[in-house]
């Protein structure tokens, strides 16, 4: 929704450029990004607006670097199922067994 407010003034799912692609076979949503990285306002909203911090923009490399940060968080702290360590800055401790 942030993107179609930084380029359309309105909050409205059909006219953002991030839309949700459904594969009924493998039980899986994926996201597809229609866009370059070049919005309008300067470093792209959505990633700025996303609340679990699911979307990044970055090099290849360095969302390789992410990604094996978030599996080894993840086997750390269960919250990181649900969104990513680099979104929310907080010093997670492990839960008591």
């Amino acid at each position: 929704m942030a993107c179609s407010l930084t380029n359309f003034k309105e909050f409205n799912p059909e006219k953002s450029r991030i839309r949700v692609s459904r594969v009924v076979y493998e039980g899986r949503n994926y996201p597809v990004i229609d866009c370059d990285g070049k919005c309008p306002a300067g470093d792209p909203q959505c990633v700025y607006y996303c609340p679990t911090g699911c979307l990044v923009y970055v090099s290849k490399k360095q969302a390789v670097d992410m990604n094996y940060e978030l599996a080894i968080k993840r086997q750390i702290q269960p919250v990181f199922k649900f969104i990513a360590p680099w979104k929310w800055k907080y010093p997670w401790r492990p839960w008591p067994k």
